[in-house]
């Protein structure tokens, strides 16, 4: 037999959301493009003035020599320059 539909037995129907979610990857999308990103900052810092020719006494013990390679290599070496230059190495 037939089912016959009264308006007590109506079935609820469902929305499509699809326009739903179309808008809002919409709006992520406008937010996404209209928002500022903040700019790179920069940290200033003191440098020593040129007025004076006398340069302070350094300790050998907080140097470091920093040698640039090739293919991108770095060598570096906590000895005095002279002691590394003296035998022509």
């Amino acid at each position: 037999m037939a089912e016959l539909l009264t308006p007590q037995n109506k079935k609820a129907t469902k929305p499509d959301i699809t326009p739903m979610v179309d808008l809002g990857f919409l709006l992520i999308t406008f937010f996404i493009y209209t928002t500022t990103f903040s700019t790179a900052s920069t940290m200033s810092f003191n440098t020593p003035s040129n007025k004076g020719t006398e340069q302070a006494p350094v300790k050998k013990s907080n140097t470091i020599i920093l040698i640039l390679g090739e293919n991108d290599s770095l060598f570096w070496c906590q000895q005095d320059i002279e002691r590394l230059t003296k035998d022509g190495n």
